[in-house]
């Protein structure tokens, strides 16, 4: 039988990540630049961290956007912090465009503390641009998780923890569709 924890800090949510991919030849500039074996023939940019993306051509790319995690609530038998949100789709744009990337981060970790030990949400992950229609690409952050209460809305919902009268997670949120219920 494995030993239970009388309590310590939650674990803290992973980071966001934005991917851009097309086909042929690179003709957007920004983020890591890859030919992935298991994409042959297409064009991947991976931004890690908050960037911007430009285009020489115009191109209809796949787009990837995934936002930072929730963090993990802490004292004893805290719940577990929800997923960031995660968009997918594609986008067409013309020569000269530059869009912003932001890339979320995974929120920190409750420390042992006292009840209700509540963790962060996860920071946002997005793709924005100025020009006149385009409508930002944004997806949210997921929930952070508690010891005892309900979890925290996000892309998916934070857990509660074992210690909780509510037994609720929290909420899914975002646009266009929401993550799941924590």
């Amino acid at each position: 039988a494995l030993p239970i924890s009388s309590g310590g800090s939650g674990g803290s949510g992973g980071p966001g990540i934005v991917v851009i991919a097309y086909p042929g030849p690179q003709t957007w500039y920004g983020g890591t630049v890859s030919n992935p074996p298991a994409a042959p023939g297409m064009t991947v940019h991976t931004f890690t961290s908050s960037g911007a993306l430009s285009s020489t051509a115009p191109y209809t790319v796949q787009y990837l956007v995934v936002a930072g995690g929730g963090g993990g609530g802490g004292y004893s038998l805290g719940g577990g912090g929800g997923a960031g949100g995660l968009l997918q789709g594609t986008i067409t744009a013309s020569i000269g465009t530059v869009y912003t990337l932001t890339v979320g981060g995974g929120a920190t970790a409750a420390p042992y503390a006292s009840m209700p030990a509540q963790a962060n949400p996860g920071s946002p992950s997005s793709i924005t641009n100025p020009s006149p229609g385009f409508t930002t690409i944004s997806a949210i952050g997921g929930g952070y998780g508690t010891a005892s209460g309900a979890g925290g809305p996000g892309g998916s919902g934070g857990a509660t923890g074992g210690n909780s009268p509510v037994k609720t997670g929290g909420l899914a949120t975002g646009s266009p569709g929401p993550g799941i219920a924590g």
